[in-house]
């Protein structure tokens, strides 16, 4: 019997039937109508007064709370916080397509990265590139290919990447960049963070790396 007043229940809710009609489960028939489902001919409670059964509103109100109560958590404040980034990024690609195509090269770079080619990442440094440190673009190759072969594995991680338009096609970017590298055979785990600042410059719908003022690609020891 507790099991038939569950069912009888559920139906009530799911069909929006008034909770005090008397409901034999056991013997319902349903049929889909342009108007809603009906059980044994009977129109939902929606339709034919135009009021929601207490039942479902309190199950609404419920439901309600649930997702306010989300969105003022914790998950839900990052969520927000995400989305806000999220549009600010895309409304700034908008106005400015340059910026679209440096944050672009720095999707491209993090790949080709990880993948370990030194030759793509070097596709996105400018040849006249300078570090703080007076190192030059041969200086990096040389370093990367190293690296490279040394390490099996490579995690480049850039977050909170900050692009500013200085205009004549020239960006300076700042971010932090997390390197996370392994040695299987000697089970060996390297970590390296910095802050990166540095500058591009964007032409014929490409953009390259001609000055990286602090932070470097050659941390890994």
């Amino acid at each position: 019997m507790e099991k038939i007043k569950e069912i009888e229940e559920e139906v009530r809710s799911t069909f929006l039937f008034d909770s005090t009609e008397e409901l034999k489960p056991q013997k319902l028939s349903i049929t889909n109508t342009p108007n809603g489902p009906m059980v044994q001919g009977k129109e939902p409670l929606l339709f034919r007064t135009g009021f929601l059964p207490a039942s479902v509103t309190d199950r609404i109100a419920q439901f309600d709370k649930q997702i306010d109560d989300f969105w003022n958590s914790a998950a839900g404040q990052e969520i927000s916080e995400a989305r806000r980034v999220k549009e600010l990024r895309q409304e700034q690609d908008r106005r400015d397509p340059g910026s679209a195509t440096v944050r672009k090269m720095y999707d491209d770079f993090k790949q080709a990265y990880e993948s370990r080619n030194a030759a793509r990442v070097i596709s996105f440094i400018d040849g006249g590139w300078t570090s703080q440190d007076g190192s030059d673009i041969s200086d990096l190759e040389e370093h990367l290919y190293r690296i490279f072969r040394v390490f099996n594995e490579i995690y480049f991680k850039i977050s909170n990447l900050n692009i500013i338009n200085g205009g004549n096609g020239i960006y300076t970017v700042s971010y932090d960049l997390d390197i996370t590298s392994k040695i299987y055979s000697k089970n060996i785990k390297r970590e390296e963070k910095s802050f990166v600042y540095e500058k591009v410059k964007v032409e014929n719908g490409k953009a390259k790396i001609f000055k990286t003022e602090n932070g470097s690609y050659w941390m890994i020891k």
